[in-house]
């Protein structure tokens, strides 16, 4: 089993500890990005009032990590833009949907790597970035009626990805 797999090679770093199923983020091009800011606390992300996309409700706290979140791919446009990738770069900044070399980008400047978890069964998960695995997130479709790729996070546990 190639989940298992990853399970042994790799390691959950970090407070990213989450037992409560799946975190819903924002499906608005960020949701990566809204991912990583959600799996360094979790609990405190869980128990804000969010509508179910994912949206804060309190406009004061979504702008703030709105803007985390546009400044976390900023820095993944730029890491992008300096090794070349432009095209890629300007993709991700148009809050398109990370592809495969794009989330190396993402990981590096999370600073951890990153486990995709595919909704559909039969597909393998997806270990992108070097070292530790500091957070998970299960990719499927939006919740918002348009259907659009999406990522949520994922439940963690202690020292493994679940």
């Amino acid at each position: 089993d190639t989940l298992r797999q990853v399970e042994e090679e790799r390691q959950v770093v970090g407070p990213s500890t989450w037992n409560q199923g799946t975190l819903q983020v924002p499906p608005d091009g960020l949701c990566l990005f809204y991912c990583f800011l959600a799996a360094q606390a979790p609990s405190w992300w869980q128990g804000q009032r969010r509508d179910y996309l994912g949206f804060f409700k309190a406009k004061k706290v979504e702008d703030k990590y709105k803007a985390a979140a546009q400044k976390l791919r900023a820095k993944a446009v730029q890491a992008l833009k300096d090794d070349g990738k432009q095209e890629l770069g300007q993709h991700l900044n148009a809050g398109r949907n990370p592809g495969h070399e794009e989330l190396v980008f993402c990981a590096k400047s999370f600073g951890c790597a990153i486990l995709v978890l595919p909704e559909d069964a039969d597909s393998p998960p997806y270990v992108f970035g070097e070292g530790p695995v500091g957070f998970a997130v299960n990719y499927g479709l939006s919740l918002d009626g348009e259907g659009l790729p999406h990522h949520v996070m994922r439940h963690l546990a202690a020292g493994k990805a679940l």
